[in-house]
């Protein structure tokens, strides 16, 4: 599954203390994961997302489909950032990169 659909699931809220949040990568087989994933994704995608977005109110606003953006933005809107992002990416990619490239050249074999 491509990193957008993960990053959907993930960001996706419905309602917590209903115990219906998604979850991604259960463990185990990659490919059973991904394939599971995806039909999450999918499901919610037609049950839920987009029927909240075409559904109009008497002022022409998808008003079901606000309220899951709105909601889906405060509980996770510090979570999924720039200062994450950048944050991560130093952390997983730009120091460990440094830092092999700070190593002499017959330490890395």
């Amino acid at each position: 599954m491509g990193e957008s659909a993960r990053f959907f699931l993930r960001g996706c809220h419905r309602d917590p203390a209903r115990g219906d949040g998604s979850t991604v990568g259960r463990g185990g087989d990659e490919a059973a994961d991904d394939a599971a994933d995806a039909a999450a994704l999918f499901d919610v995608l037609e049950r839920e997302v987009v029927p909240a977005y075409y559904e109009r109110d008497e002022r022409g606003l998808p008003s079901r489909w606000l309220e899951l953006m709105r909601g889906s933005i405060e509980l996770l809107g510090a979570r999924f950032n720039t200062n994450r992002m950048v944050r991560e990416y130093v952390e997983t990619m730009y120091l460990p990169a440094h830092r092999a490239h700070e190593q002499p050249a017959g330490a890395l074999a």
